[in-house]
């Protein structure tokens, strides 16, 4: 009866190691030690915010209450409020925060952030000048495909 070699145990063992991590929280941190980005693919209307340049916030946020108080934030305060928070919270002790303004029409390349393994979820603002939240929730470290509107935006998982 033939043996199998130690070489093929271990590769099948680190297989299942990694094939579990990566199915549960933990498998952002193997992704993120390989190089992994989370990807947003960006498209801007032509009339995107009744013809006006558009702010984006992205946000990851690290702590449970912090993104429960945020959640409860429309865009508009969120930008009136937001050099506050990165006062209460410096140097990303409780959430990171991207931020971008771009204009109807604009092509944006691919942006590639960074996994972060302390991330409980993401939070999208984009201050539009119609009334409403515009504030959408983000599965934490989910690539995504953001399409800002005439008067509203759409997000969903980049496929």
């Amino acid at each position: 009866m033939k043996r199998c070699p130690p070489v093929f145990i271990y590769c099948l063992l680190l297989l299942v190691l990694v094939g579990t991590l990566s199915s549960c929280g933990l498998g952002t941190r193997v992704r993120s030690l390989f190089g992994q980005k989370v990807t947003l693919r960006i498209e801007i209307a032509e009339k995107a915010n009744v013809d006006s340049p558009v702010a984006v916030d992205f946000l990851y946020v690290f702590d449970e209450a912090l993104l429960q108080e945020l959640l409860k934030l429309p865009a508009k305060e969120w930008f009136a409020q937001k050099g506050q928070y990165k006062r209460d919270y410096p140097e990303d002790s409780g959430f990171r925060v991207w931020e971008w303004e771009w204009v109807p029409g604009q092509k944006v390349p691919e942006i590639k952030l960074p996994l972060n393994p302390r991330t409980e979820a993401g939070i999208l603002y984009v201050l539009y000048s119609e009334p409403g939240a515009f504030r959408a929730k983000i599965l934490a470290n989910e690539s995504l495909e953001i399409h800002l509107l005439e008067k509203e935006f759409q997000v969903g998982p980049l496929e």
